[in-house]
């Protein structure tokens, strides 16, 4: 490690969840804190998005084809499209955004 270079604990999300943002839904319900990834839905599983009015990430073709790269941007931008737009809570996004890798991965410097 370089000379005063930043480290960051990740062993808080040692039990967490974490998901590719092609694998994930991102729902939520505008003007609110309420926001949640989860897995994509499947013919036989309940439908956990049902509380909530909008869905994004893997729910859509588009984002299951981009690159890993690709997606790293889209989720950034999503980020703030929801806090800005859709007037969600940034600080309750971030907590949900933290079980996708390309979030992570981009984030994973700031301190």
């Amino acid at each position: 490690m370089k000379p005063n270079q930043k480290t960051r604990n990740n062993n808080w999300s040692k039990n967490i969840k974490t998901y590719t943002a092609d694998k994930a839904i991102l729902a939520w319900n505008p003007n609110s804190n309420q926001v949640k990834i989860g897995p994509l839905l499947d013919s036989w599983s309940k439908d956990w998005t049902e509380p909530y009015l909008m869905t994004g990430l893997g729910a859509y073709e588009a984002i299951r084809r981009m690159s890993f790269e690709e997606r790293t941007l889209y989720v950034m931008a999503e980020f703030k499209r929801l806090v800005v737009d859709y007037k969600v809570s940034p600080a309750a996004l971030h907590k949900e955004m933290c079980k996708l890798e390309e979030y992570q991965r981009q984030t994973e410097n700031w301190l």
